[in-house]
């Protein structure tokens, strides 16, 4: 589906042709006239040949105009600043107008973890996902620009409400969905309302609107599941038990798994999958992650631990720029211990910019952290991560456990743990818990197990005591 500048832009061209067409054929007719009519004289010839310099020198000047003026900014394939401007300035005065800003609020930590191409590449992707939605919902003629960098503004006669529910839909899509295989944030804000028809106090008001605070809002207005699971994060109430893995070989060394829940006041212990979900909606990946850490650091202390602790992390987390910062600061302040840390992380479909993925995970590993990688073997980006990202530990996927009986699907998970050993990777089977499956673990050659038959879980605070 075309992007309605993109049509606008064809349009523009079309129009343009025909201006320079124009006087051509008007000579043609007049040549004709004259070879059929009239007898040239010399200052006839002269005149014609200044004539048809000056055409000449008309198209070529239309030609390089045609060139240098476009509707189109050139990364996104948008309207350009100034004529979104003039779109809005004209448009804003018919009735039941709304304006709206756009913003991709991570482009800039895009454009640092991946490139600079690829943040181009985002903002294209980003409008012509936004034209196929708004498209798919009956309005293909979308007139939207890019204001600047990660900004966009566009203008619409749809209904307030409806048009509210429609960008709230499409930040979901985004949010859940990625560009590219990479993470994207977006935020919104609409003129409700807004009798100014000035086109710069419209502007104002939205980028004021787009940035306000309302973290505090949502902290005293505690009026769904979201705002409550997003305050239990706000305040690091976790509860974490601890299971050992144990070695199967004699000169490995055992270390703690764990299992994380959120606690709320008013709902109790919340499903993991619940969590995870609120907190990619209201972007607040990072700050689950970091408050685990915050968390087991104030109420434990990481030098308490007497081996590593392996903690999962969303790999949204790990790529992101702020992330990396503050674990500087934790270290630096010597909240957390990296070498104390298996950073465990799970990913259905492969980072697009692999390499890039790479330094961000040696970058962690320079300050002493370890990876474990889960699901390892079933469907999803374990196989491809292993050949290229500094991975300590694979986690056999519970098909291992479930097919265990399965001749081929046994040797086929033995297999990919002698393979991954290749690479000088470790391999843990999860959920032992009976006798028989635990003595057959010990003859097949992998390295850890975890599980009911060789620990329960118990709360980390007992490691204090």
């Amino acid at each position: 589906m075309k992007l309605y500048s993109e049509l606008a832009e064809r349009e523009n061209r079309f129009f343009l042709s025909l201006e320079i067409s124009f006087p051509f054929v008007l000579v043609i007719a007049l040549l004709a006239y004259l070879l059929n009519s009239i007898d040239f004289e010399w200052q006839d010839r002269i005149l014609f040949v200044i004539l048809t310099f000056c055409y000449i020198y008309y198209v070529v000047y239309l030609i390089y105009y045609g060139f240098n003026s476009t509707l189109l900014d050139d990364k996104s394939g948008a309207f350009s600043r100034d004529e979104i401007i003039k779109i809005i300035s004209k448009e804003i005065h018919k009735p039941n107008q709304n304006v709206v800003l756009l913003n991709i609020s991570n482009l800039q930590d895009i454009s640092q973890r991946y490139g600079h191409k690829n943040g181009d590449k985002i903002v294209r992707n980003f409008i012509l996902e936004f034209n196929k939605f708004f498209g798919e919902n009956g309005f293909d003629r979308i007139k939207i620009g890019r204001y600047f960098g990660a900004n966009f503004l566009f203008i619409t006669d749809c209904k307030i409400s409806q048009l509210e529910h429609l960008l709230k839909s499409f930040e979901c899509q985004i949010v859940n969905r990625g560009i590219n295989n990479i993470e994207v944030k977006m935020k919104f804000a609409v003129n409700k309302n807004l009798y100014d028809k000035n086109i710069e106090n419209i502007i104002n008001f939205l980028f004021l609107k787009l940035n306000q605070n309302d973290e505090y809002d949502r902290i005293l207005r505690l009026n769904s599941d979201d705002d409550l699971i997003c305050y239990a994060i706000d305040q690091g109430n976790f509860d974490v038990k601890i299971q050992h893995v144990k070695p199967l070989k004699s000169n490995l060394s055992p270390f703690y798994s764990t299992t994380i829940k959120l606690i709320s006041k008013e709902l109790g212990n919340i499903a993991k999958n619940k969590v995870l979900a609120v907190a990619l909606l209201n972007n607040y990946e990072i700050k689950y992650d970091l408050q685990i850490l915050r968390f087991i650091a104030k109420n434990i202390g990481f030098d308490t631990l007497d081996m590593k602790i392996m903690l999962e992390i969303s790999p949204v987390t790990l790529r992101n720029v702020i992330f990396y910062k503050e674990i500087q600061n934790l270290i630096a302040t010597k909240d957390i211990n990296p070498e104390k840390i298996i950073f465990e992380i799970y990913e259905e479909n492969a980072c697009e910019d692999i390499n890039r993925f790479n330094e961000i995970m040696v970058s962690f590993k320079n300050l002493g952290f370890s990876f474990a990688l889960n699901k390892f073997g079933g469907n999803n980006a374990g196989v491809e991560y292993i050949k290229f990202l500094p991975i300590d530990f694979v986690i056999l996927d519970i098909e291992f456990n479930k097919s265990f009986s399965d001749e081929k699907i046994k040797a086929y998970y033995i297999y990919l743990a002698k393979m991954a050993e290749n690479f000088g990777i470790k391999s843990v089977v999860r959920f032992v818990d009976k006798k028989g499956f635990y003595d057959d673990l010990t003859s097949s050659g992998l390295d850890y197990v975890q599980g009911f038959f060789i620990d329960k879980p118990k709360n980390i605070k007992l490691l204090k005591e």
